[in-house]
């Protein structure tokens, strides 16, 4: 019987055998890939295995060469090859002009932070995930802001990819693993609510003080806390430029919460937003202006810092130039 033989990487490292070989055996149903490892089709280091086994870098998997007849692309190369909708012209512009369009903050070996446009979803068809893994330059680590790196290793069972969500019409920092154990101590620092995340936006009405906004989302608890920073008027009605700070990551929580408060974002049509309605004919229902503007992290080992932040876009500076009562030094991060 012939075989193929797979050296597993440090991505690799600390899974099942099991979660590992299926990713060689995407084309096989889990029945099929269950059976191959039960009948000692699938060997680690030349031994059958059991599927529970837990895997180490330069462990050597063998799979059965008839097993791997038919074999489609992994689903994260398929993705990079293909080409984007031409109905979306704000992505295909993001395509051509890619390395000069989505800013890189900060990269290392393990986490890759970039400033999401406007108007690009991040996950699935025509997406932020698409454009970045379609090129290789923001995995580069030959940047001189990507200290101590070592070239990003192919692995088996291991695919870059975002590690939370921004909705589409949100801009600002967002997360791209870039190794297992990147993606490991992120995933750990939002599910034990360690790593803070803030945002401004523009929110219709007088957000007189400071206060905290604290109502399930889906039925689970959602807190946000809303600083208002300066107010002023955008599509002619009275509006308000606010912090958002969230301990929590629901689902269009900032949204859902700032229309339940009776200040949703100028021009979120999806959530309350009437101060554009006129505005928005013909335009996306996410037409609000909201920037992802900085996340904190707890001190680590993987040589992350303390903070990081996102600038913001043009268009949203512009708005609070042309709207807002605000001092000169509102562009300035330190003050937002």
């Amino acid at each position: 019987m012939e075989w193929e033989e797979f050296t597993l990487g440090e991505n690799d490292a600390g899974r099942r055998l099991d979660r590992v070989a299926k990713r060689l055996l995407q084309h096989r149903t889990q029945g099929q890939a269950y059976s191959a490892l039960r009948k000692g089709l699938v060997k680690l280091n030349g031994s059958k295995a059991r599927p529970e086994q837990i895997t180490r870098e330069g462990d050597v998997l063998s799979i059965a060469a008839f097993l791997l007849q038919g074999k489609q692309a992994n689903p994260s190369d398929a993705q990079e090859e293909r080409e984007p909708s031409p109905q979306n012209a704000e992505l295909c512009a993001a395509e051509k002009h890619a390395p000069c369009k989505i800013q890189v903050i900060f990269q290392n070996r393990h986490i890759l932070f970039v400033n999401k446009p406007k108007g690009i979803p991040v996950h699935g068809e025509n997406s932020l995930a698409q454009i970045l893994l379609a090129h290789p330059q923001y995995f580069d680590t030959t940047s001189t802001d990507c200290e101590s790196q070592t070239p990003h290793e192919k692995s088996i069972s291991f695919r870059p990819g975002p590690l939370h969500r921004l909705d589409k019409g949100t801009t600002g920092i967002i997360a791209f693993s870039k190794s297992l154990a990147g993606a490991k101590w992120f995933s750990e620092g939002i599910k034990e609510h360690a790593i803070g995340k803030a945002y401004v936006g523009i929110a219709e009405g007088k957000i007189e003080r400071e206060e905290e906004w604290l109502e399930e989302i889906g039925g689970k608890t959602a807190r946000t806390k809303v600083v208002p920073l300066a107010y002023g008027k955008i599509f002619g009605a009275e509006s308000t430029l606010a912090r958002y700070e969230i301990s929590t990551g629901r689902k269009h929580q900032i949204r859902i919460h700032s229309e339940a408060h009776g200040h949703p974002l100028a021009g979120d049509a999806a959530h309350g937003g009437k101060a554009s309605a006129e505005k928005n004919t013909g335009k996306s229902r996410e037409n609000f202006f909201l920037h992802a503007i900085e996340m904190a992290f707890p001190e680590n080992t993987l040589g992350i810092p303390h903070r990081l932040r996102a600038s913001l876009p043009e268009e949203f500076k512009a708005a609070i130039a042309e709207g807002f009562c605000a001092p000169d030094d509102i562009f300035n991060l330190e003050n937002i």
